[in-house]
């Protein structure tokens, strides 16, 4: 094509690309010319390549286009509505230096995954909570006979259930079967014959603890102590909505890091306050400035923020500065035409210094 001649509008050109260089020119003349051809273009790839011609010429790419950061950048907007959606709260277990850093540039949809597989992980932990702790109460309970178990070879678990058998059929049993049961332990522990035949003829032979002497009912002090208890059970109820409420402001994302450390401040009296609000954000800011990471964040934001400029300090005109000799008399201004030395020395004659 490019060693053809082309004949476009009754004209008679030579290569497209010659025609494309132009020289610049005015702007409507450069707007003219190049309308026409983009229309000789088009021309030509009709007469050649008529699909061509119905192609749409696309832009070329820019470098322009937006990033991933750009666009995890970009706030996210209801398609339904939208509105412009709420950032979501990164999980209470990332620390303050992994949010800043990380949490904003992940997508939306997986800090939804993150935040309520975490929230999944708490309900779990919340529903088995007794049983771990009756896990941590039997293991507690075993510790100190697991050398004794591990002469029988047995564990802790397998022997707690044979015990709970033989105590079931010996409460449930029949006489037989508790005689029989009642039997085999004697002869595996074998105790002494003729200490238990004393046990059998003499059962009085058991010393019974009397029970403790009751006290007399003091109702006045069960009163004040009914009402002491509710008291304070009122305090920590409205303790804890206050609790609630600070934790829920967005103010206040630092308080699951540094929650504890509240808790420290407080119980030790480092910060005093009249009311439990006023109380929690002195405990706040004491904890976050003593939190390392926290104090990190806070520190490169303060540093990174943009901060008004300072005003320039308007110039004040400088004052007349006259040399005074002598206290409450001003210096008469010296004859035209008299040299500093004269001046001088006229100055010392008037105020009577000796030259």
């Amino acid at each position: 094509m490019s060693d053809q001649n082309l004949e476009i509008e009754g004209t008679t050109t030579g290569n497209v690309a010659s025609e494309v260089q132009t020289t610049p020119t005015e702007a409507v003349a450069t707007e003219t010319k190049s309308a026409s051809l983009d229309e000789a273009i088009k021309a030509a790839l009709a007469k050649h390549d008529p699909a061509a011609a119905d192609t749409p010429r696309t832009a070329l790419p820019t470098t322009d286009t937006p990033t991933a950061d750009t666009a995890s950048e970009a706030k996210a907007v209801d398609p339904i509505t939208g509105r412009e959606l709420e950032p979501i709260k990164a999980p209470a277990g990332w620390t303050p230096k992994l949010r800043e850093q990380h949490w904003g540039k992940l997508d939306r949809e997986l800090q939804q995954f993150l935040v309520a597989r975490d929230t999944d992980i708490s309900n779990r932990l919340t529903q088995t909570a007794d049983e771990r702790k009756l896990a941590t109460l039997f293991k507690e309970a075993t510790a100190p006979y697991e050398g004794f178990l591990k002469q029988f070879n047995t564990s802790a678990l397998d022997h707690a259930k044979e015990l709970f058998n033989l105590s079931y059929a010996l409460n449930t049993g029949s006489p037989q079967t508790r005689a029989q049961l009642i039997v085999n332990l004697m002869q595996h522990f074998k105790p002494d014959a003729g200490t238990m035949q004393q046990l059998l003829a003499n059962p009085g032979m058991t010393v019974m603890t009397p029970p403790p002497a009751p006290q007399p009912f003091d109702r006045e002090a069960e009163v004040e102590k009914a009402l002491a208890e509710r008291d304070q059970k009122a305090k920590e109820a409205e303790g804890l909505r206050e609790l609630s409420a600070f934790q829920a402001d967005p103010k206040n994302e630092f308080f699951e890091d540094v929650r504890g450390l509240m808790g420290k401040i407080i119980d030790a009296g480092l910060v005093d306050a009249d009311s439990t609000s006023e109380l929690f954000k002195k405990a706040y800011d004491l904890a976050c400035s003593q939190h390392p990471e926290v104090a990190q964040v806070i520190a490169a934001r303060q540093a990174t923020a943009i901060t008004p400029a300072t005003a320039t300090p308007t110039a004040k005109p400088i004052a007349s500065v006259k040399p005074s000799l002598g206290a409450g008399k001003s210096a008469k201004a010296p004859p035209k035409g008299m040299s500093m030395d004269d001046a001088i020395r006229a100055a010392m004659e008037q105020h009577g210094i000796p030259v």
